[in-house]
């Protein structure tokens, strides 16, 4: 429900399979849409703006001036404060009014200088007498890449049947005129001596913008479109991991899921090994493989069992490799029920849960940094003659089908070499204390000579012959030592 999608009709209809209908306007349409008027830089294109909005204002008529920047709206702002026109700005630094400024651009006199993307979305109804006047005055300072930009600040005039105007002034030094040929048109004004202010106003010229504007337009939506579809195969493997997450989530029981892991991890590894003739099968390998996801496993006893079925010249080869699985599955379900039975069923299941959700949240991110790296060189296939599209689904299918693997062999090396822990409480033993030394000594701190008994602290030692710093001086002065200063007290002093 808008009245721009038409020009953006393709883009709706392949990236979000809408279809764009016009529907008739509720009233007439009275606005006037000017040809553009082309200068030959951007001083002189300013300038006129200048001028005109200068002429309209004394008519009384109000003015709307769309730029596509900030520093377009605060240089106009200046011309028209150089000319003695009073008016508003509204850009991003004024989000908090935009709204309020906005709503009065229709009353009469008003001028104001807005982006084109500010104040969308707020109805401008127009102020007494400014219908007799000619309504709305849009004005255009440049041509947006896309004409639906270009669209919605011509719809601000002409509402509900309300007159109106509109025009654009284009430079040949806009960034859309550059891109189409700018420089040599003005090129070739500057050889026909037109002077700078002299404008080219032509409906073929404006014609001639909205062609470019259309193939600028058709050249963003493929490359928005090819980076969709670099996006969507992401997606897709992103679905199918949170919809994996989400069913692990939810389940009640995860032993099938686990049996189901394994069924898979069995037969990739006897389509590896059981390759070729049956005389060529490399059983012993597929009982280490085993072998090594449950180190419980009996292997001689399996081994035996597989020679067994590989030699057996009475069935075929497909025959064998579905006993060969059938049977591998059936002993590690015998594996699983005793795990089972050793955590208890509420554990063991929580304890498969959260490691096959561990491995594939972990495998997952660092997928997605390999899927990146994939990404970024992905364009050099280019030089090869080959489609990097193409070549990047193909490398990302097979490094996703390398994910669901490697988050398959994580969980199922990791889940059968669990065993419960058991605790081993320590007995707790009588510490005997064994003093050694002469039992006077003992005696000494009133102690016992027993086994039992807390070993006393040693006396501390004092050397008589030493006196502290904060010890009376013993030459008699009453001070400190470290403060007296006499000079060998301690020599002529005895220490008691």
């Amino acid at each position: 429900m808008t009245g721009t999608a038409s020009t953006s009709a393709e883009e709706f209809a392949k990236v979000y399979e809408l279809d764009v209908v016009e529907i008739p306007t509720h009233r007439g349409m009275q606005r006037k849409d000017y040809p553009d008027v082309v200068y030959k830089n951007e001083e002189a294109k300013f300038r006129a703006i200048s001028k005109r909005v200068a002429e309209i204002t004394k008519t009384g008529q109000p003015i709307l001036i769309g730029t596509i920047a900030i520093e377009k709206s605060e240089y106009l702002s200046a011309l028209l404060t150089r000319e003695g026109i009073e008016h508003r700005v509204l850009n991003a630094k004024q989000h908090e009014k935009e709204a309020l400024i906005i709503n009065q651009a229709g009353q009469k006199g008003n001028v104001t200088i807005a982006t084109n993307m500010a104040g969308r979305g707020t109805d401008i109804k127009l102020g007494e007498g400014v219908k007799e006047l000619g309504g709305l005055f849009i004005i255009g300072t440049e041509r947006h890449e896309a004409r639906r930009i270009d669209n919605q600040l011509r719809g601000r005039a002409g509402r509900q049947g309300d007159p109106g105007a509109s025009q654009f002034y284009v430079s040949l030094e806009d960034e859309l005129m550059r891109r189409f040929g700018g420089e040599r048109m003005q090129g070739m004004m500057t050889k026909l001596g037109l002077p700078d202010d002299e404008p080219i106003q032509n409906g073929l010229i404006s014609k001639t913008i909205e062609s470019a504007q259309s193939k600028i337009e058709g050249y963003n939506f493929d490359v928005r479109k090819h980076v969709l579809e670099y996006d969507d195969v992401m997606n897709k493997q992103r679905e199918v991991v949170y919809r994996k997450r989400k069913a692990v989530l939810q389940a009640n029981d995860f032993r099938d899921e686990t049996l189901k892991l394994l069924s898979e991890e069995f037969d990739h590894q006897i389509a590896f090994h059981c390759a070729g003739e049956d005389s060529l099968w490399q059983v012993e390998d597929i009982v280490g493989e085993v072998n090594a996801l449950a180190p419980v496993f009996d292997d001689k006893k399996a081994l035996s069992k597989l020679i067994a079925i590989r030699d057996d010249r009475s069935k075929d080869e497909t025959e064998k490799r579905s006993m060969i699985l059938e049977y591998l599955v059936g002993e590690m379900k015998v594996v699983h029920a005793e795990k089972e039975k050793a955590f208890n069923k509420e554990t063991w299941n929580n304890i498969q849960r959260a490691l096959y959700l561990r491995s594939l949240d972990t495998l997952w991110m660092n997928h997605l940094d390999e899927i990146d790296y994939l990404r970024q060189g992905i364009g050099l296939r280019g030089i090869a003659q080959k489609d990097p599209l193409i070549e990047y689904k193909r490398e990302a299918y097979d490094m996703f089908l390398g994910l669901m693997d490697s988050v398959r062999k994580t969980f199922l090396s990791t889940i059968l070499k669990l065993e419960p822990s058991v605790e081993q409480v320590p007995k707790e033993e009588k510490r005997q204390l064994v003093f050694t030394g002469a039992s006077e000594d003992i005696e000494q701190f009133g102690g016992e000579t027993s086994t039992n008994q807390q070993p006393a602290k040693a006396a501390p030692i004092h050397n008589s012959e030493l006196i502290g710093r904060n010890d009376p001086c013993p030459c008699g002065s009453g001070l400190k030592y470290k403060k007296c200063g006499a000079i060998n007290a301690k020599e002529h002093t005895k220490v008691a």
